[in-house]
């Protein structure tokens, strides 16, 4: 982990999106994109159960495309 805190704070992220898989979920590689002026999209796959519970507690059971699994049809907008 500190090998990519690292390589965060060598890059110039203002106003870039940073990618990456559970692996990056660590609070202090998020701050660390964040101080570099980006933000984050971090996936979560179904093989880590306990971490997308926690998200979904977190921030609702809505992916962030906004469209809710459980209703198909939504597009997330309001009518």
């Amino acid at each position: 982990m500190i090998e990519a805190i690292e390589l965060i704070a060598s890059l110039p992220l203002e106003g870039a999106v940073v990618t990456g898989d559970a692996a990056f979920t660590f609070k202090p590689i998020v701050e660390a994109i964040r101080q570099r002026g980006g933000d984050y999209f971090l996936f979560v796959k179904a093989n880590q159960p306990t971490l997308q519970a926690e998200i979904a507690l977190a921030f609702g059971d809505v992916p962030p495309s906004g469209r809710d699994r459980r209703h198909p049809r939504s597009s997330g907008r309001a009518a």
